[in-house]
């Protein structure tokens, strides 16, 4: 894992646990930390099994995977695309599942932004379904309302975690934000807790085709 890469999953472990300090050098952080990332992996895997229940597809290479690393990308062992500026995290990917870059939104669509910025593309050409889960900040999904209402591409975008996480009520109300800028009757709702974790999804439902 790439230092940038550990850092927002030990942001996301300490507002997990409510913890005010990051004691990086502390043998119990780290035990504690390393702890949170089995239960988080777990987590993912009962998360994956809400959105296949559902009826959420993601398991094809239509759909991309959006900002995440090797660590808290739920995806790697399906044939998902995964769009991520940490290539170097997923050496064990192939090559043609991986799309280095951030994905920015103009004029609701989705467009990816190459590491050095000027490069850019479209990516709606080979992609339909856009998804994210545990954003890691408000800006990483701005614009991802405007995907969903342009009504060209799906968008699948989830919280989930511990029944016990104190960040639990601030992540399930920013999705809850976000779901009141999308058009009614063209998406799914769904709120699912399962043995001692939470998941929360919100994905749009319609028939879209590839663009190739």
């Amino acid at each position: 894992m790439t230092m940038k890469s550990m850092e927002k999953m030990i942001v996301q472990f300490a507002s997990a646990k409510g913890k005010n300090e990051i004691h990086i050098n502390s043998k119990e952080f780290l035990l504690e930390f390393g702890a949170w990332l089995k239960e988080y992996k777990k987590a993912s895997e009962e998360y994956l099994f809400f959105l296949d229940e559902i009826g959420l597809k993601f398991n094809n290479i239509l759909c991309a995977e959006v900002g995440k690393n090797q660590y808290d990308s739920i995806v790697m062992d399906y044939k998902t695309k995964i769009i991520t500026q940490n290539l170097s995290d997923f050496k064990k990917i192939e090559s043609d599942r991986l799309i280095e870059g951030n994905v920015i939104i103009k004029k609701a669509t989705p467009i990816l932004v190459r590491p050095n910025k000027e490069d850019t593309e479209i990516l709606s050409q080979f992609i339909n379904t856009y998804m994210i889960h545990n954003p890691y900040s408000p800006e990483n999904i701005k614009g991802w309302d405007k995907i969903h209402n342009l009504g060209e591409n799906n968008i699948i975008m989830g919280v989930f975690g511990n029944l016990n996480d104190k960040d639990k009520n601030s992540k399930i109300e920013e999705l809850i934000q976000f779901r009141d800028k999308l058009i009614v009757d063209s998406f799914i709702e769904e709120y699912e807790t399962i043995q001692d974790m939470y998941c929360y999804v919100i994905g749009s439902k319609r028939k879209i085709l590839a663009r190739l």
